[in-house]
């Protein structure tokens, strides 16, 4: 899988996402937002106003990153990779997987 093309080009994006200049603040921010979502929610419960805004702003945060060009065409090339891995697993372990009554595989 390590020399499959969408491997290797998800590598590539992936370095340049870490050396975009653009999308390092956006991840800090995000994650200042997170942080901060999180502790509200521990200290003052999920239906909190507070903790209630700080989803809001989490939110914001995580889409104004998501935006940014090069996280997008991580995200697209993310998602084929994760398909790729579930299909080898599949034919890899899914004889050995137990069936559920309702046709499904378990486990």
């Amino acid at each position: 899988m390590e020399e499959d093309p969408r491997s290797l080009a998800l590598a590539s994006v992936e370095a340049a996402l870490v050396s975009d200049s653009g999308v390092f603040p956006l991840y800090q921010e995000k994650e200042v937002a997170r942080a901060e979502y999180l502790r509200l929610r521990l200290e003052e419960g999920e239906d909190s106003q507070e903790t209630k805004k700080a989803a809001s702003v989490l939110r914001e945060k995580e889409i104004a990153l998501n935006q940014a060009p090069s996280a997008k065409e991580y995200s697209r090339l993310f998602t084929e990779i994760r398909f790729l891995t579930q299909e080898v697993d599949e034919l890899l372990f899914g004889p050995f997987r137990e069936k559920t009554p309702c046709g499904g595989n378990h486990g």
